[in-house]
């Protein structure tokens, strides 16, 4: 947050390039939009930010638009089109590949102004996890809330790993998917509830939750999380 002397703005500091920071990004008119918040979540290219930004259309007077952008340009907007019967409902967490993709959780609706139908996870405007969907080795399909906010492509998209949302109960229905299928370690699904195998440093408990996520071009990753341990060894 800065202050500009008539009142506190979001902003946006770093730099796409080696060197020192500098204010890459300050909430206000850009373009047709007014920005008026600013998302924490941003990401850096080799040249650009991608960041989300809730905005006010001087085209249409919507207002409180959720939507991507890359610098000032709107990568997509609550209330445009998704597809021939669809609209975009919001867009958040944006993360990029190298070359300035964005890599975003969305969501979709029946009408411009209307609720979310569901959500998945895009890279660009091709869609990776979509409730609904059924993903190989997944006990279940995808619940409305198929997707987490912790997903990432590796740097030029080749991989991704995301935290998915299956329709079953609450006590296992987070798992982790990579590149389109469930994650098994040491045989084992990557999934709530279910057991944290030995070989790959279990002790005997089960897996609980799953958090922040990282992939690289060749494959390798990681995530983070909790299991069903006792409190102070989980």
């Amino acid at each position: 947050d800065v202050d500009d002397g008539n009142g506190v703005l979001d902003a946006i500091w770093g730099t796409t390039t080696p060197g020192a920071g500098d204010l890459l990004r300050l909430e206000g008119q850009v373009g047709n939009f007014i920005q008026n918040t600013l998302e924490t979540t941003v990401a850096l290219s080799g040249t650009s930010v991608v960041y989300s930004a809730v905005s006010d259309s001087l085209i249409t007077a919507s207002t409180g638009l959720d939507g991507i952008w890359i610098d000032d340009t709107p990568f997509i907007v609550e209330e445009d089109p998704f597809n021939a019967t669809q609209f975009w409902s919001f867009g958040s967490r944006p993360r990029t590949t190298q070359n300035g993709t964005p890599v975003f959780v969305g969501g979709c609706s029946e009408t411009p102004s209307g609720p979310s139908g569901g959500r998945g996870v895009f890279i660009g405007t091709t869609a990776l996890y979509v409730s609904g969907d059924t993903v190989p080795g997944a006990p279940a399909p995808l619940s409305a809330n198929s997707v987490d906010f912790d997903t990432r492509a590796s740097a030029n998209g080749t991989n991704n790993l995301a935290v998915l949302d299956i329709d079953t109960s609450s006590a296992d229905d987070g798992l982790v998917a990579i590149n389109g299928t469930a994650l098994t370690l040491g045989g084992t699904l990557v999934q709530e509830s279910l057991p944290i195998p030995v070989s790959v440093g279990g002790l005997g408990e089960n897996w609980d939750n799953f958090d922040f996520v990282g992939i690289t071009e060749s494959g390798d990753n990681a995530f983070s999380g909790d299991t069903a341990g006792p409190t102070g060894a989980d």
